[in-house]
């Protein structure tokens, strides 16, 4: 019995020196020999990403400059522009409906999301709250958010 406790005890000594010396080269040479996922993704490919990223919205925030600095200029309106421009105003008014829709269903589809996340004591609350006014987009809200096709 005591042969085998002394082979035990070794076995673990030796097992204890070994581990000891993997996990001292490991802190010292490790970094080396593996590399950190992190630290081999984060240049090139990353920074790309970001790059791109950043150009997108660059491009995103001039087109709207563009937009709000021709929405301030006033129109200047002549006899021979007129009937170009009546058309023009047409497919844009067809368009901020279309909008206007889209916006619509996306906060109705918000607010679907969020009677959905309320408690039920909330819930309760904030029924008792509007007190026989109801919104449409909260009083069926098990019910599968909708929208339009986009154009």
């Amino acid at each position: 019995m005591e042969k085998t406790r002394g082979k035990k005890n070794t076995g673990l000594l030796i097992a204890a020196v070994g581990a000891f010396i993997f996990w001292g080269l490991a802190a010292m040479v490790g970094d080396r020999l593996f590399p950190a996922v992190s630290a081999q993704q984060t240049d090139p490919f990353v920074s790309r990403r970001v790059d791109q990223l950043e150009q997108r919205f660059y491009q995103l925030e001039s087109k709207i400059d563009r937009v709000e600095q021709e929405a301030r200029r006033p129109a200047v309106s002549t006899p021979s522009i007129t009937g170009g421009n009546d058309a023009e105003m047409r497919l844009l008014r067809s368009e901020l409906d279309s909008m206007r829709l889209r916006l619509g269903e996306a906060e109705c589809g918000l607010l679907h999301v969020d009677e959905r996340t309320l408690t039920l004591a909330a819930r309760a609350a904030r029924k008792k709250a509007l007190a026989g006014g109801t919104e449409n987009c909260r009083s069926n809200s098990s019910s599968a958010i909708e929208l339009s096709a986009r154009p």
